[in-house]
Formats: structure tokens, sequence, C-alpha cells
């Protein structure tokens, strides 16, 4: 029984990863400040030295950066840096790690 339960979880993430879509912004130099704004239904992740978000995510929201500000919205959240600001509105925090 366990061998068929991991076959099936094996080809559903084998599913899930062949068919997402993958959006990307190229930033010229790690310590450029990354801005993103809008509205998106697909999950997200920013990182840089200084990460700003104003964006409203209907998915999964990771940020990750020196300085991480976060004023949107999104369905979960995962967020790393020394000094994490969340203002807007995340349903479900799963990690919120602050290294210092």
């Amino acid at each position: 029984m366990k061998k068929k339960g991991l076959w099936l979880l094996s080809i559903l993430l084998l599913l899930f990863v062949a068919f997402t879509n993958v959006n990307a912004k190229s930033v010229s130099s790690a310590d450029e400040t990354v801005n993103e704004k809008g509205s998106y239904s697909s999950s997200r992740f920013i990182a840089g030295n200084k990460v700003s978000s104003k964006a409203d995510i209907d998915g999964i929201s990771f940020a990750a950066g020196n300085y991480v500000s976060l004023s949107g919205s999104a369905d979960y959240g995962f967020y790393a840096g020394n000094s994490v600001k969340i203002n807007g509105n995340v349903v479900k925090i799963y990690l919120l790690l602050v290294m210092k």
C-alpha cells in the first residue's frame, strides 16, 4: 500500500512541476531593489537586497532579502530576511524567518 501511495504522489508532483508557468524578472546586481506591483493569479517568488511587494497574489508568496517589505495581499506567505515588515493581508503565514 505504501508503494502505491508513493507512486501516486510522485506522479502528481511530476505533473505539477511539468505544467507550472514560470515568470521571471532579471535584475542587474544583487544589491538592486526589487519592486513588485499588480495582481497575480499564481504563486510568486521575489528575492534581492531590498524587496518591496505591493502585489495582490492569489497563491503562495515567497520573498527573501536583506530588507523585505510587503503591503499587498496573499493567500499563503513564506518570508525570510534581516528585516521583515508585513503591512498587508496574508491569510496564512507558515514561516516567518528573521535572521539577525
